[in-house]
């Protein structure tokens, strides 16, 4: 017996994606408020945001925890001038999303000044108890 499948109805995959849109939506509206919270050192907003064991990695390697980045935040150790995202893709994987993008990045760490142009980014969100988390980010330097 042959099945001919236009005989059936079709689920066209369209749906499932705009399913996505609002869970998409929210994740890159949590990545502006973080670009936000690191430029005005927001540091209760970025605390409830990242999971306690939460890591960034920096350009140069530096690998800094939850603990030590809002730290650096507070005693203005470390300070943005600019956080300008200028592109974002989020790809969601069940209760795991992955927002990769570009940024432009100025401000101090310490005594140096950081000034990378443009940088590239990866970030990891995982949905705890029905809100999104960072759970990871780390950020590379592009080269001209």
């Amino acid at each position: 017996m042959e099945l001919n499948i236009l005989e059936k109805p079709v689920v066209p995959f369209v749906p499932a994606m705009q399913e996505a849109v609002p869970e998409r939506e929210a994740i890159a509206m949590l990545e502006k408020r973080t670009a936000e919270a690191l430029l005005s050192a927001d540091t209760s907003m970025l605390d409830k945001l990242w999971v306690d064991d939460f890591t960034y990695t920096a350009p140069n390697g530096t690998m800094l925890t939850k603990a030590a980045y809002l730290s650096k935040l507070r005693t203005h150790e470390l300070e943005y001038e600019t956080l300008a995202p200028v592109r974002i893709a989020v790809r969601l994987y069940g209760e795991t999303a992955l927002v990769s993008g570009n940024a432009i990045v100025k401000g101090r760490a310490g005594d140096q000044a950081i000034s990378s142009g443009i940088e590239s980014y990866l970030t990891v969100y995982m949905k705890r108890d029905g809100s999104w988390r960072q759970v990871a980010t780390h950020a590379a330097r592009l080269t001209k």
